[in-house]
């Protein structure tokens, strides 16, 4: 069987445009630009899934009401990994993945070089 590397993909402000911020924790916005086309090719190639913060129960419909034509399921609470191909899953948790396609994002290569990214966004944001 050939291996097929899985990718994570965070749902708010990278598939859901999130231009409230958290708001009322309701899912309430469009998609972000091009989130249909590229999703419909990334899975052609890898298996994917969406983590989220947010109610599993309400990214799924709005998922499926978004993209049609992709195939979007919950992911167990007790599933280890996720390797169904074709099919996006959703969850709330972090599971293994070749990548994590995040928003808010910081690359780690080292805590010498990660500290004053941070320190960067609390001054960006007025917290430091």
């Amino acid at each position: 069987m050939k291996y097929i590397p899985t990718l994570a993909i965070d749902f708010d402000g990278v598939i859901h445009k999130y231009s409230k911020g958290w708001h009322d924790g309701t899912v309430y916005d469009e998609p972000m630009p091009n989130a249909a086309f590229y999703l419909h090719n990334l899975i052609a190639r890898y298996n994917i899934f969406i983590f989220t913060a947010r109610s599993v129960d309400q990214v799924i419909p709005w998922m499926v009401k978004h993209f049609p034509g992709l195939m979007i399921t919950q992911i167990p609470q007790n599933a280890r990994m996720w390797q169904d191909k074709g099919v996006i899953g959703v969850t709330d948790r972090k599971l293994p993945a070749i990548a994590y396609i995040d928003d808010r994002a910081i690359k780690f290569d080292s805590w010498s070089s990660v500290v004053p990214q941070i320190e960067a966004l609390g001054r960006k944001s007025g917290v430091v």
